[in-house]
């Protein structure tokens, strides 16, 4: 389990119905965590955060969504950045601002 970030925080409160909201968090904390391949020999919250932002795009705040991503980020979180149109380094940032407005 890794703890989620505060900007991670922000997207689940900003996309989320409040109701979905601890769901969406738990989701995030422990299916895109440390378990995921090569995520747990560096840890780097970075890397971190890219993934569980690709999540939370794809879902667009609907759970079986997010779901769905976490399912292709748990088979290769390389492929879920890609998807998403995350596939750059400060991509997530980019996105996070976007909508954090």
């Amino acid at each position: 389990m890794v703890d989620l970030s505060a900007n991670v925080v922000t997207v689940i409160q900003k996309i989320f119905r409040e109701s979905d909201r601890p769901a969406a968090s738990e989701l995030l904390r422990h299916e895109l965590a440390d378990n995921l391949p090569h995520m747990r020999e560096i840890y780097d919250p970075v890397r971190f955060d890219r993934v569980r932002m690709a999540a939370l795009k794809l879902s667009n705040g609907n759970m079986e969504k997010l779901m769905k991503a976490i399912a292709l980020g748990k088979k290769d979180w390389r492929d879920l950045l890609m998807t998403a149109g995350l596939g750059q380094l400060d991509a997530h940032l980019d996105w996070y601002l976007s909508i954090s407005a």
